[in-house]
């Protein structure tokens, strides 16, 4: 059977790290690396292809090198970590066949470095819906599944929600809502009884037995993500067990969570 591939690009900084002795990254550049492992995923109605994500990724060192008998580490400067991070997406696009550019989420802890603030002053990227589809994948199996969506969703989030769903719906038992009334809600409720005979009902309080697909949003610094909205309840998309009911909350901050655990712990190689 035929694979087919999405890659993506995945930027990060290695905090606390400099370039290694001898390395100079303004002249060669940022080392490129690919994650062996592959992340497999349902999408849509397309059954004849196995579909996978290879994640592609690089990290910028928090500093530019040692200053010479001075403790304190060198900081870049703000337009050469850019340039750096620029450039291997543009490598990483035109070399590699990536076709999305994905920024870790800066910690908390680190907002007032000037890395930090770069990453969140970047414009929203939208997580690629394969992201979404791999969260829900590994959430397998479930026959039952809550749904969180933002008041002023339309019809790109519904398309996007559709296109999610539909691998899974043939078998689903149950499906819950929580959230305000909304077209797309009203949406999702005719769809889901004309077409699978599911009758979707409304809820005040997130469930601890079943995955939670959010795709509400909240800020950090110019950036929006994901909220959790867990309620006291601990959700995972990266520690699960198969063949358990199991509470997994897939939402944008927790896919990045996930990207970024793999990319630091997975085996990889070297592609430039």
């Amino acid at each position: 059977m035929e694979t087919d591939y999405k890659r993506i690009f995945y930027e990060a900084i290695a905090w606390k790290e400099c370039p290694e002795k001898g390395q100079n990254l303004k002249k060669t550049g940022l080392d490129l690396r690919k994650l062996e492992r592959e992340f497999p995923y349902l999408l849509g109605s397309e059954r004849k292809k196995i579909k996978k994500l290879q994640v592609y990724f690089t990290f910028l060192p928090e500093y530019a090198g040692k200053k010479i008998f001075k403790s304190s580490p060198k900081n870049w400067k703000m337009e050469y970590a850019q340039k750096l991070l620029n450039d291997a997406w543009e490598m990483a696009y035109t070399n590699l066949g990536c076709t999305e550019q994905i920024l870790a989420l800066p910690y908390e802890s680190c907002e007032e470095n000037m890395l930090a603030k770069l990453l969140a002053s970047s414009p929203l990227m939208e997580l690629p819906v394969e992201l979404w589809a791999v969260g829900l994948y590994q959430a397998r199996p479930f026959d039952s599944l809550c749904i969180l969506l933002p008041e002023d969703a339309g019809r790109k989030e519904t398309e996007r929600l559709q296109e999610l769903l539909e691998p899974y719906l043939p078998r689903m038992k149950r499906i819950i809502y929580k959230g305000q009334e909304s077209k797309a809600s009203s949406w999702l409720t005719d769809y889901l009884y004309e077409e699978f005979g599911i009758v979707m009902m409304g809820v005040q309080k997130l469930p601890s037995d079943m995955p939670v697909l959010d795709f509400g949003i909240q800020e950090w610094g110019s950036r929006k993500l994901s909220s959790s909205s867990g309620g006291g309840i601990k959700y995972e998309v990266h520690n699960l067990r198969k063949g358990k009911a199991k509470a997994v909350y897939i939402s944008s901050a927790e896919i990045l969570k996930f990207l970024d655990i793999a990319v630091k712990n997975g085996y990889n190689t070297k592609v430039n």
